[in-house]
């Protein structure tokens, strides 16, 4: 089995920590609840360390492209300031974290960051898709490598504070029976493909596969994946709603109703234009608990361990000096936004209103 990046589990902790926290609007700020101090523009202050309304927004806008959020769009202004507070809060929490005197033991060697950023590049398909990966996050190889070592070492951080929690709160066979939807497996395929750049590359492809042309002698010999000298063109299993890959390449994969079917008009992706082969069609079905226990049971422990590391942060918030300003700031810079937009166009004075 592939081992999967270390790096999902930091994405899946960190946002598990953010709906945990509360929110930075001086809810547990020690000895500053309710004080306004001036830091100027600066978003925060967390003993003395200023976090400014630039590195916040870039947090910001790198997750909304992460998910395609429109920042701009009107309808979306209570969701954006929400998330504005979100990561804010993330932030402070992690100057928390590092500035601990008992936490400046831990580091991330290189060896290690290698080791990982190993891990995250197998999960993609390509180099092209690894590189789309980092464009719609709006990140640089640089950026990753940043954020990596910083997921790495908070990692060991949490590891070490919550080495002491052993066990699961809960009975794992009581959450598996209160919850099975979650342990049902929707239908799955496995497939083969050949990837050429036009539709006549595509179509005589389908022409020689209808002559009876072994489909993986034409993978080696035509397609343009990348990686489908090493694979033979195989992808999967992957489910329907997978993220991975393209919705274009999805549907067409599940128009065809029985293994060793291909497509035989050509499927079209940002990729250039595929044939598909069903290579294994995975029925849907029901975990057993037996199946799942061992799965269910680390879930339940970082559940605990993540309630017991938010004890361990509440704590440390009550002992820093923290001055949050972000509501300030957004103030300030919608004010400045609304005085900077033109004047009606052409000199034109805005229209009166009707009158009934």
């Amino acid at each position: 089995m592939k081992k999967v990046s270390a790096l999902i589990v930091c994405i899946l902790f960190l946002a598990l920590l953010l709906s945990g926290c509360t929110g930075a609007n001086g809810d547990n700020k020690g000895d500053n609840k309710g004080v306004t101090t001036d830091i100027g523009d600066a978003v925060a202050s967390i003993d003395g360390k200023l976090i400014t309304y630039e590195e916040l927004q870039s947090k910001v806008k790198r997750l909304a492209a992460m998910y395609q959020y429109n920042l701009e769009a009107p309808e979306n202004a209570a969701a954006v300031q929400n998330l504005n507070v979100q990561i804010l809060q993330s932030m402070i929490d992690d100057i928390i974290l590092k500035n601990h005197p008992d936490l400046q033991k831990f580091a991330v060697s290189e060896e290690e960051y290698q080791e990982e950023l190993a891990l995250i590049k197998e999960q993609f398909e390509d180099k092209l898709a690894y590189e789309l990966f980092l464009a719609e996050r709006m990140m640089t190889e640089g950026d990753l490598e940043l954020y990596v070592k910083d997921q790495l070492l908070i990692n060991k951080i949490f590891n070490d504070i919550t080495k002491e929690i052993t066990e699961p709160a809960m009975d794992p066979k009581e959450y598996y029976d209160n919850n099975l939807d979650a342990f049902y497996q929707t239908e799955q395929r496995k497939v083969r493909h050949i990837l050429v750049k036009t539709q006549a590359e595509a179509e005589a492809v389908i022409a020689r596969l209808k002559k009876g042309e072994d489909f993986i002698k034409l993978v080696k010999e035509l397609s343009k994946d990348t990686s489908s000298q090493d694979n033979e063109g195989l992808i999967g299993p992957f489910a329907k709603n997978d993220l991975m890959l393209v919705p274009e390449f999805i549907n067409g994969a599940y128009t065809l109703q029985k293994e060793g079917e291909y497509t035989k008009t050509p499927v079209q992706t940002v990729h250039g234009f595929h044939i598909i082969k069903a290579e294994e069609i995975i029925p849907s079905r029901q975990y057993a608990y037996e199946e799942v226990k061992d799965m269910i049971a680390d879930r339940l422990l970082l559940e605990a361990k993540q309630a017991g590391f938010e004890t361990f942060m509440t704590e440390l918030r009550g002992e820093t000096k923290i001055i949050d300003n972000l509501q300030q700031v957004l103030e300030k810079k919608a004010a400045e936004k609304v005085t900077a937009a033109p004047e009606a166009s052409d000199g034109e004075e805005p229209a009166e209103p009707e009158t009934k």
